[in-house]
């Protein structure tokens, strides 16, 4: 019998989503020996913070994926699950524009302001006749 669990947080990033998501999919993967498959609608990554991690994403995956999707998959013993069916929207953004700096007085509090991102791209994912197709929008 298949169930649905949906985590939300008070916030939309580093609130402990996915870390919670993980300890959920470790205990029924482990204690209960339920295979878990993890689904993540819509997620990013922010140029500025996470650099490294969608570089690699791009070299292993060849496609952007979130960093968060790659944790919840490794937990999972379902194997061949595809990263970006499992994530079908990811963006990709960057910090608020310069001139908010000033006005925060702080580079930490500035480059902590994730609610004024630009998204630069967004991947949307689907299946089309069996066929997965990638869709990118690009903001200009």
């Amino acid at each position: 019998m298949a169930f649905v669990i949906f985590v939300g947080g008070l916030i939309t990033y580093d609130s402990g989503k996915t870390t919670f998501s993980e300890d959920i999919i470790s205990f029924f993967e482990k204690e209960l020996s339920q295979s878990i498959a993890p689904f993540k609608p819509l997620s990013g990554n922010n140029l500025y913070y996470h650099y490294s991690e969608l570089r690699n994403n791009i070299e292993l995956y060849h496609d952007a994926v979130s960093s968060d999707i790659v944790r919840l998959l490794t937990e999972s013993s379902c194997e061949n699950l595809s990263p970006i069916l499992s994530n079908p929207v990811h963006r990709v953004s960057t910090p608020a524009l310069p001139f908010r700096f000033l006005e925060e007085r702080s580079i930490n509090t500035y480059y902590d302001r994730f609610s004024e991102s630009i998204t630069l791209v967004q991947r949307f994912t689907c299946i089309e006749n069996e066929n997965i197709k990638n869709v990118y929008i690009k903001i200009v």
